[in-house]
């Protein structure tokens, strides 16, 4: 994962910040649309459009990110596929919620934030490898004035 050298806080993959991109952008271009559930009357928000071409053109990002930003969304449930789209036919997505950090990292498989708890026993972990280290450090010192003290000796 990555790390900021600041501050040592793990940071979210790119893709989080591809996929709210992604979702904002679809959310500007989108309107509300009526449906039926059953007997009831509903309304959703849904994008509609060339969404590939949104990806690659307005948000700039390579072709291949397509697959993975929408898989990412639809896997943290923003976004369902309506009707798949084509090379003049467009897609229609319905955007349920935006992505957030909570969501992404369960959803997609990383760690959770850190609780205070969490980073206490961290903490507590890193100070015995430090530990740990310095008597690693004593004892190689000291094997090493041995060898060196027998080599002294047997010349």
């Amino acid at each position: 994962m990555n790390t900021t050298e600041s501050d040592n806080k793990p940071t979210l993959p790119v893709l989080f910040y591809h996929c709210k991109d992604t979702y904002d952008a679809m959310l500007r271009s989108s309107s509300k649309q009526k449906y039926r559930d059953g007997t009831d009357d509903k309304e959703a928000v849904v994008y509609e459009g060339f969404l590939t071409k949104l990806v690659t053109e307005e948000l700039h990002l390579s072709t291949p990110y397509y697959t993975t930003v929408m898989r990412a969304l639809k896997k943290m449930g923003c976004a369902t596929q309506l009707r798949r789209g084509g090379s003049t036919a467009t897609s229609q997505w319905r955007l349920h919620h935006e992505p957030t950090e909570d969501l992404f990292r369960e959803k997609i498989g990383l760690p959770k934030k850190p609780t205070s708890q969490h980073k206490h026993r961290m903490d507590q972990h890193e100070g015995m490898i430090q530990d740990l280290n310095v008597r690693v450090l004593v004892l190689e010192d000291a094997l090493k004035n041995i060898i060196q003290e027998e080599i002294k000796d047997a010349s």
